[in-house]
């Protein structure tokens, strides 16, 4: 259960990441002083419950029919069992996929059309695609994916590309660049916000301008400010 909440609760939150740290360290010490801490911790904010309910049914049906690796008549991958195995190994995790693989056996599934499951649309359009590299929902490397499909430049430092199409990293940052990717001294538009305006900004012809980038707010690993209390 801490390992969801370290992964659900604490780095996709911008408030409250800066306490991952100390956390493990605590509880590989695990002192007296520690086991007060955690109690301390638990009486402020409990534990999640299993399963999660943060996901909706329609999450549900899309993850167990066309986003399952698996996905045909018979074949459900990996057991239950192997899946939580797997995850009892990480530190933090949001602790979805046991869940959804017991809903796959019961669920009322629909087999996607084998024509068009996992495939990318062919569009003609100017693309911009945007991911933080500690996003714990949509892993960045699905992004890459489809950047690579794209044929979008995906380097750190953007140049023009032909068919107007780019890939934008945003080191340190979680889920949902446009809320997530903070800027110092800058209280009312993200870095993401900036990135889109400049994309869709007729003059510089869908290219975007990602100087923003540089002037990100580091993560606080210190935990000093007033979470700590």
């Amino acid at each position: 259960a801490m390992r969801v909440r370290l992964g659900k609760d604490h780095m996709m939150n911008d408030y409250m990441r800066p306490l991952v740290h100390p956390i493990i360290y605590r509880l590989y010490r695990c002192s007296t002083a520690d086991v007060s801490a955690f109690e301390h911790l638990l009486s402020l904010s409990p534990l999640p419950s299993q399963p999660s309910e943060m996901a909706l049914g329609l999450l549900y049906h899309v993850a167990v029919s066309d986003m399952w690796p698996w996905t045909n008549e018979s074949d459900s991958g990996p057991t239950y069992e192997e899946f939580l195995e797997q995850e009892e190994q990480y530190y933090f995790s949001a602790g979805l996929t046991p869940d959804l693989r017991q809903l796959w056996d019961i669920w009322n599934r629909y087999i996607p059309k084998q024509d068009v499951w996992r495939r990318f649309a062919d569009i003609s359009l100017p693309v911009l695609m945007m991911s933080g590299d500690l996003d714990a929902q949509t892993h960045i490397s699905q992004g890459l994916h489809m950047a690579q499909y794209y044929e979008a430049n995906i380097d750190d430092t953007i140049v023009v590309n032909p068919n107007q199409r780019y890939f934008v990293t945003f080191p340190n940052v979680a889920h949902g660049v446009l809320e997530t990717s903070f800027i110092q001294n800058e209280s009312s538009f993200t870095c993401g916000m900036y990135v889109v305006r400049s994309f869709v900004d007729l003059e510089r012809n869908y290219l975007p301008d990602t100087s923003c980038i540089a002037q990100l707010v580091e993560i606080d690993w210190t935990a000093s400010s007033g979470v700590s209390q």
